[in-house]
C-alpha cells in the first residue's frame, strides 16, 4: 500500500493528528497556491517513503482558519511535525526531496 496525505480539518485534527500513535506531518497549503502545488509530489513521495512508519495529513488554511491561527500559521506552505501531542518541529516554505528527508530524520530518530 502506498502512503498518503489525508485531509484534516478544524474538527477532526485532535483526533487525526493531535492523538496519533505514529509521527504526524501537517501539511498546511491552500488553495490555487503556486508554491503549495509544487510542493505536493515532494509529499506524496514522502508519504510513500515513510509509508506506516509516519502519517501525513493536509490541512487547507483557508477552509480551516481555527486549527491554522491556533498553531500561527499565516501562509501556505508550512509543514508542523507532531509527535506524541506536542509540535516537535515546524519548517516554512518549499523544500526539495532531499531537505524534507533530512528534516523528517532529524526531528523523529
Amino acid at each position: 500500500m502506498s502512503g498518503q496525505v489525508e485531509p484534516v480539518n478544524d474538527q477532526d485534527f485532535e483526533q487525526h493528528v493531535l492523538r496519533s500513535d505514529v509521527p504526524v506531518i501537517v501539511y498546511f497549503s491552500a488553495e490555487r497556491s503556486g508554491p503549495c502545488e509544487a510542493l505536493k509530489p515532494t509529499l506524496l513521495q514522502a508519504a510513500d517513503e515513510y509509508d506506516g512508519r509516519v502519517k501525513f495529513v493536509e490541512l487547507d488554511i483557508d477552509e480551516n482558519n481555527q486549527t491554522a491561527r491556533r498553531y500561527g500559521i499565516s501562509a501556505a506552505p508550512d509543514l508542523m511535525m507532531v509527535i506524541d501531542g506536542s509540535v516537535e518541529g515546524h519548517k516554512a516554505g518549499l523544500m526539495s526531496r532531499g531537505q524534507m528527508t533530512t528534516w523528517i530524520e532529524a526531528n523523529i530518530w
